[in-house]
């Protein structure tokens, strides 16, 4: 089995390395790993533990661009019985190769424009796709979107991130460093960290300055007599830390801090802060970790993350986009009161265990494959 990871793509991402490192290692599979892009997405795996992992330098990391690379580098592998691929681009260079292979095609957000054409035209051409190529989704909110896009629901399976139960290990030691280098410790003044969880943050987000800006700050110097300040973390990976730093320079606010170096180790970032707050469209597996890291979480009520966490007992805390008052009153009681921040964070981290176990999303996988294989 081939998986093909695009910089950039549904895979090629922060918490898509984790949730394929999660998936590696199906019994009786052999498996090899080709990234496409910078020697960042490479470092970036090397770093999570994904050993072996070839890596093939294409402009930007797109599919299109290195069409003719790609084609020639299948043609070296040979057989190939199934190849797993995050960008529809590469799976049309895949399959032109390597035809009586089977596909899996990870879709980690809605495909617009030109994307979505190519993707209808895939599925079009080859009769629909039945029993060659399977989309592979996070949600069933992902999977509903699809079908009203016009895809056979029957090629669609939902795959989550799997949260290692019981396995993540913190190192007390290294968190504190975090802690002091983010400058939460060591100073006059009390500070509270909340970590942003987003693959993508853009320059123009304003509502991260919104929240670093003071209010919960002003409020609580208030009601405790004493400096405090909120702080507000950006944990970008290698692929994105330039863009992440353009934002720490325009706004340059005291708040806003910018993660050094990125990892997609996102938990031992979120361990490390006090609360974490989930942005972004396409954080199904961003607030996956965020919860499983044991700290507090609020998220944006997004469509498919009120799907995921839908009335369960999960802890978190869902706000409007556009309103800002709410996660700075929700900053503010965490803040406050630690006894909420410990009940609040188990109750995530519990509901990641189960909702997102790594055995039952490794079992969903292996179930894929052998469908494909015709085992």
């Amino acid at each position: 089995m081939l998986h093909i990871v695009r910089e950039g793509g549904g895979l090629g991402c922060p918490c898509g390395l984790m949730k394929l490192r999660g998936l590696l290692g199906i019994e009786d599979v052999k498996e090899h790993v080709m990234v496409l892009g910078r020697q960042a997405i490479l470092e970036e795996c090397e770093e999570l533990g994904i050993e072996g992992v070839e890596r093939i330098g294409t402009p930007g990391g797109s599919g299109v661009s290195g069409f003719w690379t790609i084609r020639k580098r299948m043609r070296e592998l040979g057989n190939v019985d199934v190849v797993s691929c995050d960008d529809v681009g590469v799976l049309w260079a895949v399959d032109r190769v390597m035809r009586g292979a089977k596909k899996i095609l990870w879709v980690s957000k809605l495909p617009v424009g030109r994307r979505l054409w190519w993707l209808r035209k895939y599925f079009g051409k080859r009769g629909g796709g039945r029993g060659i190529c399977v989309i592979a989704v996070s949600t069933e909110a992902m999977k509903g979107q699809l079908m009203k896009l016009g895809f056979d629901g029957e090629m669609i399976r939902v795959i989550g991130v799997g949260v290692n139960e019981g396995k993540i290990e913190r190192n007390e030691d290294v968190l504190k460093k975090l802690r002091v280098k983010w400058g939460a410790v060591g100073k006059e003044m009390d500070c509270f960290v909340v970590g942003v969880m987003s693959d993508r943050p853009m320059e123009s987000d304003t509502r991260l300055v919104s929240l670093a800006g003071g209010t919960a700050s002003i409020v609580m110097q208030s009601k405790l007599g004493k400096a405090w300040q909120l702080r507000v973390l950006i944990n970008p990976t290698h692929l994105y830390r330039d863009r992440s730093i353009n934002l720490n320079d325009e706004f340059g606010h005291v708040g806003l801090l910018v993660q050094e170096r990125g990892t997609s180790r996102g938990w031992e970032i979120g361990a490390g802060c006090d609360a974490l707050l989930v942005v972004g469209e396409t954080s199904e597996d961003s607030l996956a970790w965020a919860c499983a890291s044991g700290k507090p979480v609020m998220c944006e009520n997004d469509p498919r993350l009120r799907e995921l966490v839908g009335a369960e007992e999960s802890g978190v805390v869902m706000f409007e986009g556009n309103d800002l008052r709410k996660p700075s009153d929700q900053i503010t009681k965490w803040a406050m009161d630690g006894g909420m921040r410990e009940v609040n964070g188990k109750q995530s981290r519990e509901w990641a265990l189960k909702r997102f176990g790594l055995s039952e999303q490794r079992e969903r996988f292996g179930m894929v494959i052998r469908e494909l294989c015709g085992a």
